[in-house]
């Protein structure tokens, strides 16, 4: 995509240890619609793997399309599918029965603006 396409700001995102886990932050965008991110990492038992999305939904139930315009994404947002304005920061294992990933192996891989 050229630049004069892009009308978001870069993005500019850290990931810091948080209780064994890692919480990713990143800087506002005041351009964009919403955030997603997705993470994967070793479980605690052997052989367990860890798998989150920022969504309040189950990871089937969040996808986001690719052409998402301003008034779906605002359903989104409403939904908990995106994290929306105020939500800069994802701690990964803090929602209620969810397992951090353990310290070896815990790790974003997907982290998209809309």
């Amino acid at each position: 995509m050229g630049s004069g396409n892009d009308f978001l700001a870069p993005v500019k995102l850290a990931s810091t240890p948080a209780g064994g886990a890692q919480r990713l932050s990143w800087s506002a965008i005041p351009t964009a619609l919403g955030y997603q991110a997705t993470a994967t990492g070793m479980g605690r038992q052997e052989g367990d793997i860890v798998m989150g999305t920022s969504s309040e939904l189950p990871m089937a139930d969040s996808a986001v399309p690719d052409d998402l315009r301003a008034p779906e994404a605002a359903r989104l947002v409403q939904r908990g599918v995106l994290l929306g304005e105020g939500m800069e920061r994802l701690d990964p294992g803090s929602g209620e029965g969810q397992e951090a990933p353990a310290p070896k192996g815990g790790g974003f891989n997907l982290f998209k603006l809309f």
